[in-house]
């Protein structure tokens, strides 16, 4: 996979990604310095409903790069705390999925994708994004979230980074990747601090208005293309 994508890469006669983090891993594996970054939009949403208990949600396919079983891990740590889970998204890892249904919380489900209005309604009933990724070139379900006012917490060293800091500020928090332990410690501290959940929502309803849009994005990569 390696090989093929540096082949890409020096065929095109230019590069676009979807995050700064993106095009500079790109330009630091393959050697082309011309990459150019433009991130996705976002539609707008409605904010969603707090719940109580709170209810975390984890969307994206699944398998190791996605790592819900660090999620996993994290609500087992939290497991004498209130909450509710939902993990969403197609299977890319039969054997990887068959484990995660195997170690799934009582408390947590797990459906497959979702479009239209039954993600929408998955979303609308979220409090917190669980995205511990091993790798993102962006984090398209981090800003989807940020759009309808919920926190995230995503992983350091990927562009799920630049996702969560994209409207302004931190709604939520980074933490290390694959470190199911601290992931917990900052899960506990949210679902333990009311000042905590109330401050992280208030930093996503503030950055939700200043996400990029679609149309935005689009006249960024139509000025990319024309320039050439």
């Amino acid at each position: 996979l390696e090989g093929l994508e540096r082949a890409g890469v020096h065929a095109a006669s230019r590069v676009v990604t979807t995050s700064r983090w993106a095009a500079v891993d790109l330009a630091a594996r393959h050697g082309r310095d011309d990459v150019v970054a433009v991130p996705p939009g976002v539609a707008e949403a409605p904010v969603a409903e707090r719940n109580e208990p709170p209810h975390l949600l984890q969307v994206g396919s699944i398998g190791p790069r996605k790592n819900q079983l660090a999620t996993v891990a994290a609500l087992a740590a939290c497991d004498d705390l209130p909450w509710t889970a939902t993990f969403v998204g197609p299977v890319a890892d039969p054997a990887y999925a068959e484990r995660l249904s195997a170690e799934l919380p009582e408390r947590a489900c797990r459906q497959g994708p979702l479009r239209g209005a039954e993600l929408e309604r998955v979303f609308a009933s979220a409090d917190l994004l669980l995205f511990p990724s091993r790798a993102e070139t962006w984090g398209m379900v981090v800003t989807e979230a940020l759009a309808r006012g919920i926190p995230a917490l995503v992983t350091e060293g990927t562009g799920a980074v630049e996702a969560l800091r994209s409207g302004g500020g931190v709604p939520g928090a980074v933490v290390p990747t694959d470190d199911p332990e601290a992931l917990a410690k900052v899960l506990r501290r949210w679902l333990t601090s009311p000042a905590v959940r109330d401050e992280w929502r208030a930093a996503a309803l503030v950055a939700r208005p200043r996400l990029r849009r679609w149309p935005e994005s689009a006249a960024a990569l139509a000025r990319l293309l024309e320039a050439r």
